[in-house]
């Protein structure tokens, strides 16, 4: 005859309370307090490297050294902290980030704004996007584009499918008496120092007149229009040119054509 199973009691599951830890609010906020005081300290230890940086960048005219201003501050924050009565011996490793994170931006951005307008400006202007419009017998325009054509490894003037070569273009305007149109976007990053001259090459030698290009409907959009193209405006046969412009704070650009962009006329 079979033995009966003894019934067991299931065991009783243990139960978790969870008690949260005693939060202590006057350390708190001392804790905070500290942190805030620090924050605002390394913020103008930021802002008083990112002006010296600035000033040694407008003095030298060398951005790098604003970089080496920039490792000096970095080097010398944990003896500033110490100098200013923080505690560095509590800092933690996340505390420390936080106060590198705070010192960089802060020092970006005081450098970044002490090194351009209206604080400063050691930026030449840009001369870009320069093209040649040549009017036609038909009554408009075709206009060639300074590209550079990367297979050649040089600047041409490039103009629209089925267009006329810009050396047939200009020989009719020569020969007719057609105008030309020379432009070119002239930027700075404060305000030109007055407008972009354009300088046709007289000779080898170097002989030039200049001729002062007028503002377009474009922005920095600047022309020079050519009313007959005449031997004046050629060298030695060759229409070639060059671009200056100046910014109000004395600094300059010059675009010259590549010597494969001339355009031999006669």
């Amino acid at each position: 005859m079979a033995k009966k199973r003894k019934k067991t009691k299931p065991q009783e599951e243990e139960k978790y309370e969870f008690v949260p830890p005693e939060f202590d609010e006057k350390q708190f906020l001392i804790d905070e307090m500290k942190a805030t005081k620090r924050t605002v300290l390394v913020v103008g230890y930021g802002i008083l490297f990112g002006v010296i940086a600035g000033m040694v960048t407008l003095t030298t005219n060398l951005a790098y050294l604003g970089l080496i201003v920039l490792l000096l501050g970095f080097a010398t924050l944990k003896y500033f902290l110490g100098g200013v009565r923080i505690d560095i011996s509590k800092l933690t490793r996340r505390n420390w980030i936080e106060s590198g994170f705070w010192f960089f931006l802060t020092f970006l951005a005081i450098w970044v704004l002490v090194v351009n307008p209206p604080f400063m400006d050691i930026a030449p202007p840009d001369i870009m996007h320069v093209k040649i419009a040549v009017y036609t017998s038909t009554g408009g325009w075709i206009t060639y584009n300074y590209t550079h054509n990367a297979s050649q490894g040089s600047y041409l003037w490039m103009g629209p499918s089925g267009a006329a070569s810009v050396q047939a273009s200009l020989k009719a305007a020569y020969d007719n008496g057609y105008p030309v149109n020379v432009s070119a976007r002239v930027a700075d990053n404060g305000a030109l120092g007055g407008l972009p001259s354009i300088q046709f090459r007289l000779s080898p030698a170097g002989n030039e007149i200049t001729n002062t290009m007028s503002p377009t409907d474009m922005s920095y959009i600047y022309s020079f229009v050519i009313d007959d193209l005449d031997s004046s405006f050629l060298t030695g046969g060759y229409f070639t040119f060059r671009i200056i412009a100046h910014d109000a704070s004395g600094h300059s650009a010059t675009f010259n054509l590549d010597s494969n962009a001339w355009i031999l006329v006669e």
